[in-house]
């Protein structure tokens, strides 16, 4: 009975066989038609690492364009304008130097609003930072 399973087998693994390559002879030449124009180019490792790094390139010039727009362009237009005063009448800026840091303290030490909001903002960093040490010790 072995010797018979042998013989199906063989039989069904020979009559596959066929089949396989009768459809492989058939798709050989359409395939070759097809291709026929088209060189099979093998890229090098330098072509992938331009391409790599034009990726990367194009990747991160959103990220930085956006930091130096909104981050160093607005921190740098903010100390510049420390030293201005807005004419309202003619509406520009004026170069007033150091005149405005001398009316900050002015005011400071006269005992404003500013003083209060400069008191009640230390107060409270002072009580949060006790309370969040007290909760991460223990």
């Amino acid at each position: 009975m072995a010797k018979r399973q042998e013989k199906e087998n063989g039989l069904f693994d020979k009559l596959k066989n066929k089949l396989s390559w009768f459809f492989y002879n058939l798709t050989q030449p359409i395939y070759a038609k097809i291709n026929k124009n088209k060189k099979q180019k093998k890229e090098s490792t330098s072509g992938l690492r331009k391409k790599e790094l034009i990726f990367y390139t194009v990747f991160m010039i959103f990220p930085i364009v956006q930091m130096l727009i909104f981050y160093v362009y607005v921190n740098a237009n903010s100390f510049v304008m420390a030293f201005r005063k807005y004419d309202s009448v003619n509406s520009t800026y004026i170069w007033v130097g150091l005149d405005n840091l001398k009316d900050v303290f002015k005011e400071i030490k006269a005992g404003g609003l500013l003083r209060t909001s400069i008191t009640n903002s230390l107060l409270v960093y002072g009580l949060d930072l006790c309370m969040l040490l007290n909760l991460i010790l223990r």
